[in-house]
């Protein structure tokens, strides 16, 4: 068991495995909640050193217990994979979104207000500027909208 702090202003290399405590935009959302907006992970603008070589790190979350983390990564949510198209030695920047309404549940998160996400890193080096949780609405067309497109 261990303790994980917020992730910082600072940008992070990722030579080693980050764990930061994120705090979540609502606690215990509704159904009604979940049919509107999906909560996702969110890493904006990293940046892999050299893209040259295939790169990659994978994202877990886990739940706190008593402010504290057991040294498991949590659930596996996802990850991101550069895959090189040049020999041009450039960095590359990148965002990354991943869905997790579902593994909150299941990991009986719901009324948590942060959860630890660990980002492990795969292969390359990559800058990771920060890490949040956001909610994002669904945009779903409404069925004037189909008919009208299907009209067009």
């Amino acid at each position: 068991m261990s303790e994980v702090k917020e992730f910082r202003t600072e940008p992070r290399v990722l030579y080693r495995t980050i764990r930061a405590l994120v705090k979540r935009p609502r606690a215990s959302l509704t159904m009604d909640d979940k049919k509107e907006e999906t909560e996702v992970v969110v890493i904006d603008d990293f940046e892999l050193q050299d893209s040259t070589r295939p790169a990659r790190f994978d994202v877990y979350i886990a739940k706190l217990d008593e402010g504290i983390v057991s040294s498991d990564l949590g659930e596996y949510v996802g990850g991101y994979v550069y895959i090189p198209h040049s020999t041009d030695r450039i960095s590359h920047q990148a965002d990354l979104q991943i869905g997790i309404t579902g593994i909150v549940e299941d990991i009986e998160a719901d009324a948590s207000e942060e959860l630890v996400v660990s980002i492990v890193p795969r292969g390359g080096l990559f800058t990771i500027p920060g890490v949040s949780i956001q909610l994002l609405k669904h945009e779903i067309p409404s069925s004037e909208e189909l008919n009208e497109e299907s009209l067009d």
